[in-house]
């Protein structure tokens, strides 16, 4: 099966710069290698998901999609909570300084 591999990953390359040329059923039926018993087979045809999860996911299983938008979402999450964090300690650290009625020069 190692012609396959070559052969899914020449279509992960194709896909990735014109993620146009897969159609849908084509799509799912490249997708199904995922459970595939060769491990270079299936992490060829995950990295291929991965392409359409980034660029198209209405194109992929509705199992196949939702776990780029789980990924999102903890980004988002994460970053708004950096946020937040940075913004409380610069307010913390503005209360001290004002409350101290010091001048350090």
């Amino acid at each position: 099966m190692l012609n396959g591999l070559f052969r899914l990953n020449a279509i992960r390359e194709m896909c990735s710069r014109a993620p146009l040329v897969m159609t849908e059923d084509l799509l799912r039926d490249l997708a199904q290698y995922k459970n595939y018993r060769e491990r270079s087979v299936m992490m060829a045809a995950k990295s291929l998901i991965h392409v359409y999860r980034s660029s198209m996911p209405h194109l992929l299983h509705k199992k196949d999609r939702v776990i780029f938008f789980l990924y999102k979402l903890y980004y988002i999450l994460y970053y708004l909570n950096m946020v937040m964090l940075i913004y409380f300690l610069g307010e913390t650290y503005r209360s001290i300084i004002g409350n101290c009625g010091k001048k350090i020069w």
